[in-house]
């Protein structure tokens, strides 16, 4: 599956309307716009300033939402505490350095020590300290005594905590949850620019709706000025009069909804957008983003190789099958191997001491295990099974996926499907309007047709822009459901979780 990228001819085609005052032209529904690439590298570089009812753009409104929108905000704050835990998680395989100072007031003899311990553990286990210690002991009526000490110890586990595996596990799992929320951050992205996508629509649903209910209520009034004319010639009664009030009246009415639901719908784009509700955004036109799509399968597969909640559900199963890893290693029993180096001087003056009298080794085995291992034979166990229920996921979240590419790809065709008849329908309610009004004006026709005419109008004219605003937000879904709406990292999509 591809986008498309529009060359400037509008996405739902106008018919040219000239020659009759009840369907606008074409030009005034025209979206010129090319519809933006959603990727976050190509969207407007530096916010504006925004002013009461300032037209906003498309591109405009995405790189506000993503920059400005709040829950935006509140996901990528939460996202930072993964990079406080994996920095925490880093540093058990990095060196310390501990400082050491004593002093012991005995009665005849005290005691002033200081040094310094350095210390750092690898990834395959082993642990690495050295330390220097210097003791100046003062006994009374004697010179100073110096005693200094360098010790060099070295630690390996060679069975249950050997190797990279075990001992990289916690910087491993925080290296997962970091992604989890880079993946989580992404998704909300995404989500906001569907949003958008169809508060955008909506707007422009309900303005053009506006424009052509404005125009409704013009030849309402001209129909009823005509009406009491013939009235006052006894050409019609008092009832053609009164019916076209009626109509006027609910036009009016009908005006007056749509205005309070466009002033709601702004404030909520607004505040979606990270504005004030009283921001006032007025959208420019744009075309809908158009898809090609060879087959379903195509489609599937598309979704597979680029949504990240499948690549974290791919993510939780590698997961799983490393922790099942741990899980047997730890049936082992933990054996450990101990060197230790330690050299010795002491002299009553500080070079003589520093100056190695007497060194020592040391070299130890311990061995820890707990018999009969009941719970890391029962922790395997419940490993296995975490395994099995990841499996199932998978293939579970694989059907789900097909089947919303399926039901999305679906809504898309049927929604492009009803623009033509819409338009259709919306033309020919348009003549169907002009010729009662024009048969009304001549005497051979009366107010009832007419107006019955201007009601059909107006619903033929609320389902075609619905149905125009439907196939567009339909578009922005599927490209949603097939992960190509945004560009996404590298590193975040199914094929990096498969490693």
């Amino acid at each position: 599956m591809t986008r498309q990228k529009s060359d400037g001819e509008p996405f739902m085609k106008r018919s040219d309307h000239s020659g009759t005052d009840a369907v606008p032209s074409a030009g005034f529904f025209q979206r010129s716009r090319v519809l933006a690439l959603l990727s976050a590298g190509l969207l407007v570089s530096a916010a504006i300033p925004v002013e009461a009812a300032q037209e906003i753009s498309f591109e405009q409104a995405i790189h506000y939402a993503l920059k400005q929108n709040r829950e935006l905000q509140l996901v990528r704050m939460s996202a930072s505490q993964s990079d406080i835990a994996l920095d925490e998680a880093a540093n058990e395989f990095k060196i310390t350095l501990t400082p050491q100072a004593s002093y012991n007031s005995g009665k005849d003899s005290p005691e002033t020590g200081y040094g310094l311990s350095l210390g750092r553990k690898i990834v395959t286990g082993a642990r690495l300290d050295v330390s220097g210690q210097s003791l100046i002991t003062r006994p009374e009526g004697s010179p100073d005594l110096h005693r200094d000490t360098l010790i060099v110890g070295l630690q390996q586990p060679l069975l249950r905590s050997a190797g990279v595996l075990i001992n990289r596990e916690p910087l491993t799992l925080a290296e997962s949850r970091q992604t989890a929320a880079r993946r989580e951050i992404e998704l909300r992205k995404t989500d906001i620019v569907v949003r958008v996508a169809e508060a955008y629509e909506e707007l422009l649903r309900l303005e053009m709706e506006q424009e052509l209910q404005k125009r409704t209520i013009v030849r309402l009034e001209r129909l009823l000025k005509l009406a009491k004319a013939r009235e006052k010639q006894g050409r019609v009664t008092r009832v053609d009069t009164l019916r076209s009030e009626i109509r006027l009246g609910d036009a009016s009415l009908l005006a007056s909804g749509t205005a309070e639901q466009l002033r709601n719908k702004r404030a909520d784009f607004a505040e979606l957008l990270g504005f004030q509700p009283s921001t006032d955004f007025t959208p420019l036109s744009c075309p809908a983003p158009s898809i090609a799509v060879d087959n379903i399968q195509t489609a599937v597969q598309t979704a597979l190789s680029n949504r990240l909640d499948y690549a974290q559900i791919r993510q939780d199963y590698g997961d799983v099958r490393r922790g099942i890893r741990i899980a047997r290693r730890n049936l082992l029993p933990d054996l450990n191997l101990a060197l230790n180096y330690q050299k010795t001087g002491e002299d009553t003056s500080i070079p003589e001491a520093a100056r190695v009298t007497s060194d020592s080794w040391f070299v130890g085995l311990e061995v820890h295990g707990d018999l009969p291992m009941r719970s890391q034979i029962n922790a395997v166990k419940r490993a296995a099974i975490d395994v099995e229920i990841a499996k199932v996921r998978i293939d579970a979240f694989k059907e789900a996926i097909e089947k919303q590419v399926m039901q999305a790809f679906s809504v898309y065709e049927r929604a492009k499907s009803e623009i033509s008849t819409a338009e259709k329908n919306f033309q020919l309610a348009g003549r169907q309007v002009e010729f009662a009004r024009k048969m009304f004006e001549r005497g051979k026709g009366d107010s009832f047709s007419a107006s019955d005419a201007e009601d059909e109008l107006q619903s033929a004219q609320t389902k075609w822009l619905g149905a125009q605003s439907a196939a567009a937000v339909s578009a922005y879904r599927l490209l949603r459901v097939t992960g190509i709406l945004m560009e996404y990292p590298a590193d975040l999509r199914p094929s990096a979780a498969n490693k």
